[in-house]
């Protein structure tokens, strides 16, 4: 299933002001929001997947951002993980090179409190 930017960006304008209901699965340690949820579920559910990986190993890091940085050109992208209480981001506390994806654009996550949510919905 092919993911569009539109789509995306259409799901972001709405998840302006927070989210409804928080979502669970019972292989993460954290819920996730409405507009998490209608993003993974265009067929990204892998970034729940590294999102979660990475979270023994950096549960103490109370305020994590999460950012996609996608090369179109290239299909490829990296997701780099900061503290953001800090907010060293040209200290990334995770690089993750994905050598493939039809991911469509740039995007950021936070997690916070063990909720993972677009920053639209902060």
């Amino acid at each position: 299933m092919k993911i569009y930017k539109e789509d995306v960006k259409r799901i972001i304008a709405h998840a302006f002001g927070g989210t409804d209901q928080y979502y669970r699965n019972d292989i993460y340690p954290f819920y996730y929001t409405d507009g998490v949820r209608n993003i993974v579920n265009l067929g990204a559910f892998w970034i729940l997947d590294l999102i979660n990986s990475y979270q023994p190993k950096h549960k103490n890091v109370m305020f994590q951002v999460w950012e996609l940085e996608v090369n179109e050109k290239e299909s490829s992208a990296v997701m780099i993980m900061y503290d953001g209480i800090n907010g060293n981001k040209e200290s990334p506390i995770v690089n993750q090179k994905i050598p493939y994806t039809d991911f469509p654009c740039n995007i950021t996550f936070y997690l916070e409190n063990n909720i993972l949510y677009l920053p639209i919905e902060d």
